[in-house]
């Protein structure tokens, strides 16, 4: 970098295929439920479905893209989780990963970083087409905030207890302001999933 040009006003081309794999990992498909209803003569099972479907309010799933970032950049998009098996779920788990894996991943704090927030209400959307901004008239909730590769259990969720239910969630992407020339010119594509896991057997 030049002598006394500032790193914040320098563009970067960064995440130049943000999420073109991610509208497709975050449909779950099917998978066996819980057994119930034992008896000593025999045993009858009924098999529930485990099934979530995600969607973007207002318009048809798109990819999350951010095609020059910077340092303190950010990207944005409001999901609906919806519960649409038979069955509550035994657990729900956030999967996240990227390709090629370099510095943009790797380092934990100045590398990207995924905010996932739970709103009560559907998310309010502002500002411009080139600097949205989301708001929650609700009650709000952080699910998840870290470094962006991520595999863990998400809590407080509807969907995980309720056939049907509906959540509303923003996820963001951003590159913290302390990234440095490291990360200059960098791209990776970024997949974000969320994986529904069937309910524990219990008796009857």
């Amino acid at each position: 970098m030049a002598a006394g040009t500032p790193a914040r006003r320098r563009w970067w081309g960064l995440l130049g295929a943000l999420a073109a794999a991610c509208a497709a990992a975050l449909t779950v498909g099917v998978t066996f439920g819980t057994f119930s209803d034992a008896a000593t003569s025999g045993t009858q099972l009924g098999i529930g479905t485990i099934s979530i479907g995600l969607t973007r309010p207002g318009g048809p799933l798109a990819p999350l893209v951010g095609s020059s970032f910077y340092p303190g950049s950010s990207v944005s998009q409001e999901l609906t989780l919806t519960n649409d098996g038979t069955s509550s779920l035994g657990a729900l788990r956030l999967t996240t990963s990227a390709t090629p894996s370099s510095v943009l991943t790797t380092d934990p704090v100045n590398g990207l970083q995924l905010t996932v927030s739970l709103c009560s209400r559907r998310w309010t959307a502002g500002g411009t087409p080139d600097a949205p901004t989301y708001t929650c008239a609700g009650t709000s909730a952080t699910l998840y905030s870290g470094p962006f590769v991520v595999d863990r259990a998400l809590t407080g969720l509807d969907t995980l207890t309720t056939t049907g239910a509906k959540d509303q969630l923003l996820v963001t992407v951003a590159l913290p302001a302390s990234a440095d020339d490291r990360f200059q010119g960098r791209s990776a594509a970024l997949s974000i999933a969320f994986r529904a896991q069937q309910p524990s057997g219990r008796p009857r």
